[in-house]
This record gives C-alpha cells, structure tokens and sequence, in this order.
C-alpha cells in the first residue's frame, strides 16, 4: 500500500489542486490537521473555509483519512446561534464511506486507520496506522529548530502502550526530524512550507517498508522502515 501523507495546508488552494492531480498515484490520502488557516492574516472567515473544503472531500475518490488540527476547530457562541461547523463539525459532517474522520476507524487493505481529533487522545487499541495533528512529545518530530516541544504528552503515553506501527502527524512546520522510530511505532511529520509551490509530503510504502520525505527546498530523503 502506498500512502500519501500531508499535513498543514492552511487552506493553500494550490496545494489542493496538486492533492487531486497526484492522488491516482497512490492507495490511500492522510491529512494529519490544519487544513483550515486561522492566522490572522486571512480575513476569511473559517466557516466559509470549512464549506470549501468539505466540498473538496467530497469529490475525493481515493480512500482518505483525515484528522482536525488547532487550525479547523473554533468555539460556538450559544448566545448568538448554533453552530454546527465549530468544534470540528464541519469535518464530522463529511463521514462516508471512504473518508475517515474525527473519533472513527476503518480498515484499508489490510491496515486499520484511526483518526484523532485535536485535543484528544484515544484510538482504538488495534489500529496500526494512528492519524493526529499533534505529534508525540520530546520526539525529533515535535521540536522545532529553536528546541521548542510542541509535541502531546498524552500521544505519546498512547503510542508506547498501544504501538502501532505508523504514527502520522503534524503541527510542527520545521520539526528536527520527519521520521523517527519511537517505542515500536515509526512517527512521520511532513512539516510545512508555506512559500513553496508543492506541500510538503511523506510517501509510506507499507509493502516495501520505505517512506520517502519530499521538499521543494531540499529535496527527497528517503528511510528503511526497519525496526
């Protein structure tokens, strides 16, 4: 199986279009969080953003798991409306066959795929390939270049009881490391480059036992998925 993993996209709508030109390319799409942008400098509101990309799952025809990040969760005002985007909603409303989201689990040739909401911490505990937003703590894949951890306790207390064999995550947009074996898990963070033309994004091949990390500043870098 051939995975294409991504994560941190911050509604970069050029990033989307590459998504549907190579998806043919590969078995199954992983989105590990932020696909929305909340940085102040984009005025568009985050319900408008969140009805973009549910159109855009829609149209997905490759199976596809996909986890929410701090980016695509705000609070409701239950004093002015009911708003059935916030806290995640709006990715919760795209649940079908061949789209997992938030809180559910699926089995994908051969794999079971388990996707975790932002802020949380639980998965099944027969799953193999675990998809957060947030990576494990005091992990190369959650410190940043000026040694700041921004990796989840709690994920990382899971990955060493459960052990799955893939951990894919985010958040960190130039972590030290984009793979690193940790416990019995191999955990994967593309990062991000939001200057680039094409994401950033990890090719796993499960068969072959090789993921490849692709860049448009430095390149491919490729590692044996040994344990």
């Amino acid at each position: 199986m051939r995975i294409l993993h991504l994560a941190d996209l911050h509604l970069r709508l050029e990033w989307y279009k590459w998504i549907d030109e190579q998806s043919d390319n590969y078995d199954v799409l992983v989105i590990t969080g932020d696909l929305l942008n909340a940085f102040p400098l984009d005025k568009t509101p985050l319900p408008r953003q969140a009805k973009f990309v549910q159109g855009w799952l829609k149209m997905l025809a490759k199976p596809a798991v996909v986890c929410t990040g701090n980016h695509d969760i705000w609070v409701s005002n239950p004093l002015v409306t009911v708003d059935f985007l916030a806290e995640g909603g709006w990715l919760q409303m795209c649940a079908r066959d061949g789209l997992v989201v938030d809180g559910q689990a699926a089995n994908i040739l051969g794999e079971k795929f388990a996707a975790v909401k932002w802020g949380e911490s639980n998965w099944p505990a027969d799953a193999t390939i675990v998809v957060t937003h947030a990576p494990p703590a005091e992990a190369q894949v959650s410190v940043n270049a000026e040694g700041i951890d921004w990796g989840d306790f709690e994920i990382s207390m899971r990955i060493w009881e459960q052990r799955p064999k893939y951990v894919c995550c985010g958040h960190v947009h130039q972590a030290m490391d984009w793979a690193i074996f940790e416990g019995a898990s191999w955990c994967f963070n593309p990062g991000c480059d939001l200057k680039a033309l094409v994401p950033n994004h990890i090719v796993i091949d499960t068969t072959k036992k090789i993921a490849c990390w692709n860049s448009a500043r430095i390149g491919c870098v490729t590692k044996r998925l040994t344990e």
